[in-house]
């Protein structure tokens, strides 16, 4: 008896010792969580195994249930915080007990157990049980009581390989620790005393389990009498679920995200090395648009179709809403575990909005903009269109939205700084080769790019030009992406108009219908939507805009074969309607309600006029037709119409007179144009009525009568104009010209832009820009006059 008092005496002593001078060991071992994978609505998508093959989960003790603290203090140490590491009372009985080789009495603390899990330590003996209480001390004189009480949370054993009350919470009852009712509280604070035992995942251990929750119900009720009233909920039956039932939602997406976990994340505030990923995926979304997927594939599945795929993301953010990679993520016949969405294909014609938005900022064209489909030749290359015909003249508007070819070749090929290759390298496309690889196949579709790539290029035109990365961290978009970062590709008014083009697109429900006159707003489908069918029918694409959401749908086979049903219209585009009607169904009528998917007019340099509906240009005086169209003041290329004019018409022979001579002849509109474009209407039979011969006696030169050219009053080219900025409307320049009668209105340029238009002898004010210009007007007749004109700035 003397040597066990000296043992203890010696015992104590250095335990003391021990407090004023062992080093800070670290609070947890070095190990690695596992992963936990959330929605937006703090759903678990996916929980992954930790590298020793455990689930894991670090969780702070802010987001325990206090129930559950509650009754794991009661259970394992009522006096936790009272004491200083140790139970001095239960130690002397414990140490006594074996000393005296008596059966071993339990004395084990919070902070003790802490101990022995965190240094993995065996304290069935007298030397283990010393240096567990010694291991307890040196965690008390270096952390706080709650910072030990979370440590043992996170590393306490739950059954099996569930290790701390993060993964145990997810495993069996499929919410995090925060969340748990009263029952399942009791539950896992009962467990870890004896995780083999009490596993709920067997009978046996599902009764051992219950058997001493309901004790420590009982023991609970008695020390705090308000517990008492979930007497009623300790009777039922609890529901437990194990790591074979643990979610495997948004498969693809989850793979994504373990993949790019590390991209700009934080890191935790603890030295274990796992993750809890709060995402923006909405898995309503995902499972709609899993459905949607299927029920297209099945329905032309005996057509050859085995996959598709779709990538949804909020262009406001750049926050991932849904991503389905495969048709099937468990088909190996398909490939499934392939993720489209990240892999590279053709975009087929998904890439020419670009094309035009590049155009229209270069000054090349505006939406109305005429342009030629007909036969065109690059050197041995001659390019021709998806039904292998030409239509002729075309909108800018209708090229795209009809997806023509050649006229996309013709606007690409005279895109300067950037074309479309730099563009495309810019924007951070991937996997590209040299530029003289491509030539102008990239506007086709020559070159590879990725759904999600080409989600964030169409985001781009959503975002007025800027071009910024999608994100999957919910705590990361607000702060990323809305704060206006990103790199600046387009103009707001290009990115602005080829929305404004794509409106246009009708749905793949309903029959294109135009001939070569511009497209009105009443045929609109409400969504800017693009297609794109690859090379030999591989790939089948439908890119859109509608509202704030951008979403891009593939199909096709991830063989690689080709088929003719993967046409982007009709293979694409259904899937593309159907998921935007989902989330209509759910948003509300995002994208029909007065609001452009594009960047905010107010503040934009973009003006609306009257253009020729035919020809696109200003009209002239016998334009039978107008349209609406928005251009830009200064850089959009604007001339007068000349394709409807007023000749002679001889009332008896109805040939084309010399002159007009009034009874005898009768002036008749009719359409000129070029050559090459006639010959296109007539190799497709549409029938457009020609000007009539000139009659016998009709000579070159009266052929060849024309007008009286508008003369320039204002500016005078001889002096230089000095403005100075005053504010009071004296700092334009004057504007005036003469014109014959009949005339009614002047349009006046800036070399080839367009800044104005007046009526004859009435002054128009241009705020002129320092600089060198050459002054133009043309008539209604489409007679012109130049001026020069030198402008200088105080």
């Amino acid at each position: 008896m003397r040597r066990s008092f000296i043992t203890i005496i010696i015992a104590l002593l250095f335990l003391v010792s021990a407090w004023l001078i062992i080093p800070d060991p670290g609070l947890y071992p070095l190990k690695t969580d596992s992963t936990a994978i959330f929605d937006n609505k703090d759903n678990l998508i996916r929980l992954t195994l930790n590298s020793e093959q455990s689930y894991r989960i670090f969780i702070p003790l802010s987001e325990i249930s206090t129930d559950l603290v509650n009754a794991t203090l009661l259970y394992e140490d009522r006096y936790y915080y009272y004491h200083p590491g140790f139970n001095p009372f239960s130690i002397i009985r414990a140490i006594t007990g074996l000393a005296t080789d008596s059966r071993p009495v339990g004395a084990s603390t919070i902070s003790m157990q802490t101990a022995r899990m965190r240094f993995n330590l065996k304290t069935r003996t007298f030397a283990g049980k010393l240096e567990q209480i010694l291991r307890a001390i040196q965690l008390e004189r270096h952390y706080s009581k709650d910072q030990i009480l979370e440590a043992y949370f996170n590393l306490a054993p739950y059954g099996r390989n569930i290790e701390g009350v993060g993964a145990a919470s997810l495993i069996y009852f499929g919410k995090k620790p925060d969340s748990l009712t009263f029952p399942e509280a009791l539950t896992l604070s009962v467990i870890p005393q004896n995780p083999t035992g009490r596993c709920p995942l067997s009978s046996e251990g599902y009764k051992k389990m219950d058997s001493a929750r309901n004790d420590l119900f009982t023991r609970l009720s008695a020390l705090k009498p308000e517990y008492a009233k979930n007497k009623g909920f300790m009777d039922l039956k609890l529901a437990c679920g194990s790591p074979e039932t643990l979610p495997f939602r948004a498969p693809h997406f989850a793979d994504y995200v373990l993949s790019n976990r590390n991209h700009n994340s934080e890191k935790e505030p603890h030295n274990m090395t796992g993750n809890v990923i709060r995402t923006t995926l909405d898995s309503e979304i995902q499972a709609g648009f899993e459905n949607i997927i299927t029920k297209h594939v099945k329905k032309k599945y005996f057509e050859g179709m085995r996959n598709a795929a779709a990538f949804l993301v909020d262009s406001e953010t750049m926050s991932i809403i849904a991503m389905a990679g495969s048709a099937d993520f468990f088909d190996s016949s398909i490939y499934g575990q392939v993720n489209a969405v990240t892999a590279k294909r053709s975009p087929g014609s998904a890439l020419k909005p670009f094309v035009y938005a590049l155009a229209i900022d270069q000054g090349l064209i505006h939406p109305m903009t005429l342009l030629k489909d007909a036969p065109l030749r690059y050197g041995a290359y001659a390019p021709e269109n998806f039904d292998k015909r030409f239509q002729g003249p075309l909108s800018a508007t209708d090229a795209l939205n009809q997806s023509r070819n050649v006229p996309a070749l013709s606007l690409a090929a005279k895109l300067t700084q950037p074309d479309i290759y730099d563009f495309l390298k810019l924007a951070g496309v991937s996997g590209m080769k040299e530029k003289d690889f491509y030539g102008l196949s990239p506007v086709l579709g020559g070159c590879e790019v990725s759904m999600l790539e080409m989600a964030e290029l169409y985001a781009m035109l959503a975002n007025g030009g800027v071009l910024k990365a999608v994100d999957f961290r919910s705590d990361h978009h607000l702060n990323n992406n809305k704060s206006g970062s990103g790199q600046r590709l387009l103009s707001p008014e290009a990115s602005f108009l080829v929305l404004d083009m794509l409106l246009g697109n009708p749905s793949p429900y309903a029959e294109y219908s135009s001939d070569y006159e511009i497209s009105s707003e009443s045929e609109q489908s409400g969504i800017a939507w693009k297609t794109g069918t690859s090379w030999g029918f591989r790939d089948a694409w439908a890119a859109g805009v509608a509202g704030k959401f951008v979403l891009v749908v593939w199909a096709g086979n991830f063989t690689g074969e080709g088929n003719p049903v993967f046409v982007g219209r009709t293979a694409a585009g259904p899937i593309l309607f159907d998921m935007l009607a989902l989330l209509e169904k759910k948003y509300g009528d995002f994208n029909r309600a007065g609001k452009h998917p594009g960047p905010p007019l107010s503040g934009l340099n973009l003006k609306k006029i009257d253009v020729c509906a035919v020809s696109g240009g200003l009209p002239n005086r016998y334009t039978p037709k107008t349209v609406k169209t928005w251009f830009i003041p200064g850089k959009s290329p604007i001339t007068v119409s000349t394709i409807h004019r007023a000749v002679p018409v001889d009332v008896k022979t109805h040939l084309r007179a010399c002159q007009h001579n009034p009874p005898l002849t009768k002036l008749e509109i009719f359409e000129f144009w070029p050559s090459d474009i006639s010959r296109v209407f007539h190799e497709a039979g549409i029938f457009r009525p020609e000007p009539p011969r000139y009659m016998k006696d009709c000579g070159l030169d009266q052929r060849d009568e024309t007008g009286q050219s508008p003369q320039i009053i204002s500016p005078d080219s001889t002096v230089t104009y000095v403005i100075r900025n005053s504010g009071n409307g004296n700092d334009k320049i004057p504007l005036e010209a003469t014109a014959e009668n009949g005339v009614g209105t002047l349009y006046w340029f800036a070399g080839d832009a367009f800044i104005g238009q007046s009526v004859p002898g009435e002054m128009f004010l241009w705020e002129a820009p320092t600089g060198e210009y050459q002054i133009r007007v043309v008539d209604d007749n489409g007679l012109a006059a130049v001026k020069k004109l030198s402008v200088k700035r105080e």
